[in-house]
């Protein structure tokens, strides 16, 4: 997500996590993913499409 007003410089980024993420060597490269995120000062929202609660309208909105 972009924000317009300040030229599209990123806010946040949001990934969408299968039971993929579930493997180590996933864990293991979404720990670094994280990290590189961090050390940005940016924010990567994680959401599991496959549970209800993260992919209703409200819980997205809160996430944001």
């Amino acid at each position: 997500m972009f924000d317009v007003g300040s030229g599209y410089v990123p806010k946040y980024f949001i990934e969408l996590d299968s039971s993929f993420h579930d493997d180590p060597q996933a864990q293991a490269n979404d720990l670094l993913k994280d990290a590189i995120f961090r050390a940005a000062n940016t924010k990567l929202i994680r959401i599991r499409p496959l549970d209800a609660k993260a992919s209703s309208v409200e819980e997205f909105e809160r996430l944001v």
